[in-house]
């Protein structure tokens, strides 16, 4: 790790506020944006046409689902460019009929940020192509190691930058991930050299979708006939599983919100999905309810596909979830490869944040500073308010503190009546 990132982050540990302050100042800094708006665009300038070009994904699952967005970004700008998508290989059920993407490259073999052989896996594929331009959205992955490329490699200074500019309070629109890497991406392809701008007028911002297969939707239909869910009744599914400490929803709030909602509606009823990074949790819910509740708490096997998950959640009323891969999921529009019957798309999400900043990573359709989810549902996000907070939790692989307090100030009232006043359960 650079001692520049040690020393930021336990900087922000003595001095949280100080720290947001002084990332926001260099964020708004007018000449810092304009250096890099030169920076981009003598970066472009070698271009005389696109066509291929790479997007290399961060690591992790949730990374691939929204940063995929990319692609039909580029498309609509460029329709015969050949674009390539190089992700997480744990994502790939959820990536590949995505009909924006050519060429989809399941590499990344596990979430180490800076894993050596993620790394050698985007040197070997840029060898083994010719690209016109690469977008590496990998933070980790010094473009040092693609000094052999024979084109221009774009780091995304203006995304990161953006991002941390709007998270200030009455800022003009949401600093939210998707909506960023739009705003990103346009600016970078009308920095182009005019030879290789292209004729087409701005895309409206489309948000995410996931393309799913009707065999991920056999395979969903016949898992709830398994576990014995009537269809008739309103399907709550929480996700008791996050990828980091700082983001995972306390056992004790979730057991309450699973307790209070079968209490207060006789007929809902529970799916929930199995634990991965953190099985305990998941182990700890099976033996928590009386039999008075056993008959309406479902448990999904760990061996569902993630394909498959995807489509359970779109037959949920409400899907509950931490800062997880999960709730990208989530907020996806689904379409179905192939066409038929289309997917509900009327899954309300709710997203309970601890380390992570809301308006970054979560929805919200009541909040002008939130993006809203991609469903026709309402989106809500509830945060923790823990004094500690600060623009760095983002980097939760880096957080070590000795105690976790990011869900301070979370009241399981507030979740249970969101979710009254909100859907007919």
């Amino acid at each position: 790790m650079a001692w520049t990132e040690t020393f930021t982050m336990k900087l922000a540990n003595l001095f949280p506020a100080g720290v947001d302050t002084a990332l926001r100042t260099l964020a708004e800094n007018k000449q810092i944006d304009r250096l890099i708006h030169t920076y981009t665009k003598r970066k472009l300038s070698p271009i005389n046409q696109l066509e291929r070009l790479l997007i290399v994904s961060d690591t992790n699952i949730g990374d691939a689902v929204f940063l995929q967005s990319s692609a039909r970004i580029l498309k609509h700008y460029f329709p015969d460019c050949i674009v390539d998508y190089i992700y997480q290989k744990s994502a790939h059920p959820l990536i590949r009929h995505n009909p924006y993407i050519d060429h989809a490259f399941p590499y990344f073999k596990d979430t180490n940020f800076t894993s050596p052989r993620n790394s050698e896996s985007i040197v070997n594929l840029v060898a083994k192509h010719r690209y016109d331009l690469i977008i590496n959205l990998y933070p980790f992955f010094s473009n040092g190691a693609l000094n052999h490329a024979s084109c221009p490699v774009i780091i995304p200074y203006r995304f990161v930058a953006n991002i941390v500019a709007n998270t200030r309070a009455h800022v003009k629109e949401p600093p939210h991930v998707l909506l960023q890497l739009y705003n990103m991406i346009h600016h970078m392809v009308f920095l182009l050299p005019t030879s290789a701008r292209p004729g087409k007028k701005k895309l409206p911002f489309p948000g995410n979708s996931l393309y799913l297969s009707n065999k991920s939707l056999v395979h969903a239909q016949a898992l709830l006939g398994q576990l014995g869910l009537h269809k008739e009744n309103p399907i709550l599914f929480l996700n008791p599983d996050t990828s980091s400490q700082y983001t995972l929803i306390p056992l004790s709030l979730q057991i309450a919100i699973v307790k209070q909602l079968l209490k207060r509606h006789r007929t809902i009823q529970f799916l929930i999905g199995p634990g991965f990074t953190y099985p305990d949790v998941e182990r700890a819910l099976r033996n928590t309810f009386s039999k008075k509740y056993r008959d309406r708490v479902f448990f999904l096997p760990r061996s569902v596909s993630i394909d498959t998950y995807a489509v359970l959640i779109d037959m949920a009323d409400v899907f509950i979830t931490g800062d997880t891969a999960q709730m990208h999921v989530a907020a996806a529009f689904k379409k179905r490869v192939g066409g038929g019957t289309p997917f509900r798309n009327t899954t309300a999400l709710i997203g309970i944040f601890g380390a992570t900043n809301s308006s970054i990573y979560g929805y919200d359709s009541r909040s002008r500073y939130h993006l809203a989810s991609n469903q026709n549902a309402p989106s809500f996000a509830v945060s923790g308010t823990p004094e500690c907070k600060n623009l760095t939790c983002i980097h939760k692989t880096r957080k070590k503190c000795p105690v976790v307090n990011c869900f301070n100030g979370l009241k399981l009232q507030n979740i249970i009546q969101t979710i009254d006043d909100q859907f007919d359960i």
